[in-house]
């Protein structure tokens, strides 16, 4: 697994950054496509939270414009930058759509948008450190198709998405890893599909459910409740008032979460009565503001947690539950074939300090045979003494040379190519 991509190759341009009014500062990062992919489209704009420490990996999240719209719409999220601590992108789709943009597909036609949000991600993670377990996406309409799109071709990156209206649009949707999937859509809203949404709007979520390994009942209300006296809708996960213009809490939650509720939670907030967004005025901007708002503080409560061991992998790391021995904030025991550590490391666990010194110390014994009787406790795996770096069957001021460069002191990763 490999939530973020090697990012030391990544060719990305960061172009000064200017402190705004709330704090935060604002970057532009030009993701390394090639023409066709970037479609016109120029550097890319980030807020930056105040506070920002590289030593303190940081959330991202990207927003994404429905059809005829343009990122700058949604910069209105911005305001929880400084907050809630989070990088924020809110590109342009890079088809043209009425007098905004659209999302496009390289199977219908270019560019790829897919692939040009990807390499953002992957040109923010090189200049900024983004925290690999909390990468969020946000989308409304076509926006939220594309999010499902990233998902369902980028589950090892993206961590959980947020779709204001939208459907999986992917044939052949092979998501490798769970994401947690928040789904909002009003029950008259028939603009995404031509039908009722109910003919099609829980057949996403029941598909993440199932791909996100959780079990089959939900809790809450029953997807195409009526809340009538007939067929009430279940509070039991309570409700939200979403749309002022709609009486009472109009919304309903449904949830599936069992087996799933902390690697792959699926949730749907049917909006009771409501339309379109852009489309039926009873959506105001003071609706669209408290909404998005709710749904970025969802995204922000489910990060990664890739052992199922009910806590979030970076936290797993900090209290020492998992270790990270390459320093990429997903547990080792999460990636594939597990993670190499250095030779030096003799009790692997991630770094080079005393402790292996004093083995080292009990195999040296000069340019001499037999080794100390510690030593014949780590043999390596071609049949030589651990300790014997050079691989000349002694243990002598040569790999002691090798061992200082192995040396990183406690808590601190040592580069398991130290030995080279």
């Amino acid at each position: 697994m490999s939530r973020l991509p090697n990012t030391a190759a990544v060719a990305a341009v960061v172009l000064g950054a200017a402190v705004v009014g709330q704090g935060h500062s604002i970057a532009y990062v030009d993701p390394a496509v090639d023409e066709v992919t970037r479609a016109g489209r120029g550097p890319v704009k980030l807020y930056v939270p105040d506070g920002y420490d590289p030593l303190h990996p940081a959330p991202l999240l990207l927003a994404l414009h429905g059809a005829g719209g343009r990122g700058e719409e949604l910069a209105g999220i911005a305001s929880m930058v400084d907050e809630k601590g989070f990088l924020y992108a809110h590109p342009d789709g890079g088809c043209p759509s009425g007098s905004g943009l659209r999302w496009c597909y390289p199977e219908i036609r270019p560019p790829d948008d897919p692939a040009y949000l990807r390499a953002l991600i992957e040109a923010i993670a090189a200049q900024y450190s983004v925290n690999p377990n909390r990468v969020f996406i946000y989308g409304i309409s076509s926006g939220g198709m594309m999010a499902y799109s990233m998902a369902c071709r980028y589950a090892d990156v993206i961590t959980a998405i947020a779709v204001f209206t939208g459907r999986i649009r992917e044939t052949e949707c092979r998501p490798g890893d769970p994401v947690h999937v928040l789904h909002i859509h009003g029950t008259m809203d028939t603009l995404i599909y031509q039908l009722p949404w109910l003919a099609t709007t829980p057949y996403n979520l029941w598909f993440w459910a199932e791909s996100n390994g959780c079990a089959p009942t939900c809790e809450g209300a029953r997807p195409g409740c009526a809340d009538t006296a007939d067929d009430p809708c279940d509070a039991s996960l309570g409700r939200l008032d979403l749309v002022a213009a709609l009486p009472g809490e109009e919304t309903v939650i449904t949830r599936w979460a069992e087996g799933c509720a902390t690697t792959g939670v699926v949730e749907l907030w049917a909006v009771l009565g409501a339309g379109h967004p852009g489309v039926d005025p009873k959506w105001t901007t003071s609706d669209y503001e408290l909404l998005r708002r709710l749904a970025v503080n969802w995204l922000l409560a489910h990060p990664a947690d890739c052992n199922r061991n009910g806590k979030p992998d970076d936290e797993d790391i900090a209290d020492g539950t998992s270790r990270d021995c390459n320093g990429n904030l997903i547990p080792d025991e999460c990636e594939p074939g597990g993670v190499e550590v250095a030779k030096a490391d003799f009790n692997r666990d991630c770094h080079v300090d005393m402790t292996d010194f004093w083995v080292f110390e009990a195999c040296a014994n000069g340019p001499t045979l037999p080794y100390a009787s510690g030593c014949a406790l780590i043999p390596d795996g071609e049949g030589f003494i651990a300790a014997d770096f050079d691989g000349d069957r002694d243990v002598d001021q040569n790999d002691f040379g090798v061992f200082q460069r192995c040396y990183s002191g406690p808590g601190q990763p040592a580069d398991p190519d130290c030995t080279e």
